[in-house]
């Protein structure tokens, strides 16, 4: 569905989505991120003001790093010249007020007819880095949570990830 769901959407809000997924960043994070934050020699995203009050630093996988560089080169290319902010609307040259929009539209043509919304994504994120293996105070500390019990609450576990981890059961 991840993978639909980015594939689908509109070109110009993808790269928010594949951020959203693969960072567990918050909509407030992505929409003020400046590109004086976005570290590719380190690979690192600096959160300056979260909502926590205390700056951050997540990781940039290959695919948000690769994301990343060709926004760049399209805002660029678009704007005559690179604007301080990441995200922007093309129409007004401002952050995006809201992408449910959009976002309803990609579920839809990803066959997907859940009800899911932008926070969502945030949840998907810390969910896929569990199952991967990732533990869950690295997540935490990705996400930015203080409190353990807030990243159990956003670790949901695929039924098949379930099933998988019984079936490693062999006595």
């Amino acid at each position: 569905e991840v993978s639909a769901l980015l594939d689908l959407s509109d070109v110009d809000v993808r790269p928010v989505f594949l951020l959203a997924v693969n960072t567990g960043m918050r909509w407030g994070e992505l929409m003020s991120l400046a590109w004086r934050d976005v570290d590719f020699e380190r690979g690192l995203i600096t959160i300056r003001e979260p909502k926590n009050n205390e700056t951050r630093y997540v990781p940039m996988n290959q695919a948000v790093r690769d994301a990343l560089e060709a926004h760049r080169r399209q805002q660029g290319q678009e704007a005559g010249g690179i604007v301080p902010a990441v995200f922007i609307n093309a129409d007004t040259g401002r952050p995006f007020n809201d992408l449910r929009r959009p976002l309803k539209r990609a579920l839809r043509k990803a066959g997907v007819d859940r009800h899911i919304r932008f926070h969502d994504l945030r949840h998907t994120a810390a969910s896929h880095m569990v199952m991967a293996g990732v533990d869950m105070r690295t997540v935490g500390a990705i996400l930015g949570h203080k409190d353990p019990k807030v990243t159990q609450r956003y670790a949901h576990l695929a039924p098949d990830h379930l099933k998988g981890a019984v079936e490693r059961l062999d006595y």
